[in-house]
């Protein structure tokens, strides 16, 4: 059975709809702060870092929303890592990475993967995503409120019709 247009607008809909709307408000602005706070790494890193040589040590396909992957294993200061980072190379490549001298496990691939780069809001489709169901539960929600005064003004109008009578 098709649920009927007003069923959406029912009082009980109003607190999901205000939850989609958070939740999307939420997505778009943790997309937001983690994609330019990724940016403001990679100007960082590559203007203050240490240059390092990585050896790339493993390799995965993309498929779908994946996108190929590559292992990057380097030492600095006397320890080594490794990071599965976003980028298409070849197993055996060398690449350079521009590390963070304060913290070598933080770095910016020549590729311009961070090792954040696979970071589950680290991609630009959150925001879109968000907004569009900002979207969808503020016009829900604008809706509700247009058939709630709709309903109260014809109340009212027939409250006055009877007081006439």
């Amino acid at each position: 059975m098709a649920r009927a247009e007003g069923d959406l607008l029912k009082p009980h809909w109003i607190v999901a709809w205000w939850l989609i709307l958070v939740v999307g408000l939420a997505l778009t602005t943790v997309t937001a702060a983690t994609k330019f706070g990724d940016l403001d790494k990679q100007d960082r890193l590559r203007a203050g870092g240490t240059e390092v040589i990585a050896a790339v040590t493993g390799h995965r396909d993309g498929s779908g929303r994946v996108a190929e992957q590559i292992r990057v294993a380097y030492q600095a200061q006397g320890r080594s890592y490794q990071q599965w980072i976003k980028g298409d190379a070849q197993v055996g490549e060398n690449m350079w990475l521009w590390l963070d001298p304060a913290d070598p496990a933080e770095f910016v691939a020549r590729n311009g993967s961070t090792d954040d780069s696979l970071a589950f809001f680290n991609t630009w489709m959150g925001m879109p995503a968000g907004l569009g169901f900002a979207a969808i539960a503020t016009l829900s929600l604008v809706r509700h409120r247009r058939a709630s005064q709709a309903a109260r003004t014809a109340a009212e109008r027939g409250k006055r019709r009877k007081r006439r009578q």
